[in-house]
């Protein structure tokens, strides 16, 4: 971090991506949701298929290591994919075991 002050400090140019990283370094929060979002996560319905399950899961765990996601985000990104009964069993989860979500 220090040497990145530095740089910007000695008006160095091509800074656009240390900046990047520096704003994500402060408040990895701030882009995460964009970047999930960008990668175009599949929605998830009730499957009784457990392949088409786990290939839902596994998709959503490659986007989550490209986005370098934070583990407290995971659970929260991942359920705003959730559709029709699946997202009312996780509501009625939540309730059930006082789950609460930032």
């Amino acid at each position: 971090m220090a040497d990145i002050m530095e740089m910007m400090a000695h008006g160095q140019r091509n800074l656009e991506p240390t900046l990047a990283i520096i704003l994500v370094l402060v408040n990895p929060g701030v882009k995460a949701y964009d970047r999930f979002t960008n990668e175009r996560a599949p929605k998830f319905l009730v499957n009784p298929d457990p392949t088409k399950v786990g290939a839902w899961i596994r998709k959503i765990e490659k986007i989550f290591t490209i986005i370098c996601c934070l583990e407290v985000d995971k659970v929260a990104f991942a359920t705003l994919k959730l559709e029709g009964e699946v997202d009312h069993w996780w509501s009625m989860q939540k309730r059930a075991f006082s789950i609460v979500e930032d």
